[in-house]
């Protein structure tokens, strides 16, 4: 009976491995898509600064809205960003915040790159239609309860049992 036990533990992780890795690859293709994109159409600059989430213009890549892109370059980030409400698997996805304040919930597969991003580094969240932000690294850590915070950024993976790992910034420009 144990042995069945431990046979039936053991398939059931294999299952969330393999579904947790094909999410992962899945995720990974549509960045690189979205990425591409963004690079062919989104102007050098422009564009006036949304002032709040629900403002930000889209474009649609493979049936998600993409509100823009999100880079840090020494932490090895660069990624398409969802509006809020497009709700996807796929790619990080903005959330609603305090009134603009940008909150991004990252996929777990971009954890390492949350977790080397340090304070005073600099990050930049770029509109499809060129207009950017730039933020720089203030506070880092992990908490399992609501956020209450101070930010003009916040990026945040939620882990295993409710813990999320977040980085919040101030706006520099």
């Amino acid at each position: 009976m144990g042995l069945a036990l431990v046979a039936t533990g053991l398939l059931a992780w294999g299952y969330g491995v393999a579904q947790a890795s094909q999410e992962e690859a899945r995720g990974k293709a549509f960045c690189s898509r979205a990425l591409a994109r963004l690079e062919r159409v989104t102007p050098a600059s422009g564009g006036t600064v949304a002032a709040s989430v629900a403002d930000l213009p889209v474009l649609q890549v493979d049936g998600v809205d993409v509100a823009g892109r999100l880079v840090a370059a020494g932490a090895g980030l660069d990624t398409p960003v969802a509006a809020p409400g497009s709700a996807t698997g796929l790619a990080p996805s903005l959330e609603e915040g305090r009134a603009g304040e940008l909150v991004v919930r990252c996929r777990p597969w971009q954890t390492s790159a949350i977790q080397a991003l340090r304070k005073g580094e600099e990050i930049r969240f770029v509109q499809v239609d060129g207009a950017g932000r730039t933020y720089s690294v203030v506070d880092a850590g992990t908490t399992s309860s609501k956020f209450d915070d101070h930010f003009d950024l916040l990026l945040y993976v939620e882990g295993s049992f409710g813990s999320k790992r977040w980085v919040g910034c101030s706006q520099s420009s």
